[in-house]
């Protein structure tokens, strides 16, 4: 049982570390863009698109394509972030990024 609790405590030493390390939000996406992946990847992809930092959201969208675009859950992912990104998906298609849409809501890329 000590063994566990220092490691459970060097654990939260090593959180608290890397949350003192970031302190703005630019700092807090760039950790997420970095390391998360999939963790929160809706309101990732929705907030770089909010604040139109579309640079990163294509560098993100990228990389989750990278590791995840072979698996048969990407089309998930694929609609997800388009509907998470509003009116920035049809760029992303058009890069390749994101599957076209289908069906129902299928639209015309301009």
């Amino acid at each position: 049982m000590r063994q566990f609790t220092a490691a459970l405590c060097e654990g939260f030493d090593l959180v608290l570390a890397e949350m003192e390390r970031i302190s703005t939000t630019k700092q807090l996406v760039r950790y997420a863009v970095d390391n998360n992946l999939l963790i929160e990847y809706e309101r990732t992809c929705r907030y770089l698109a909010a604040v139109g930092d579309i640079d990163t959201l294509t560098e993100y969208v990228t990389r989750l394509r990278e590791c995840f675009g072979h698996q048969d859950r990407w089309s998930i992912f694929s609609r997800d972030i388009g509907s998470a990104v509003g009116s920035w998906a049809p760029d992303l298609q058009k890069q390749g990024l994101l599957d076209p849409l289908q069906g129902s809501d299928k639209r015309e890329l301009s």
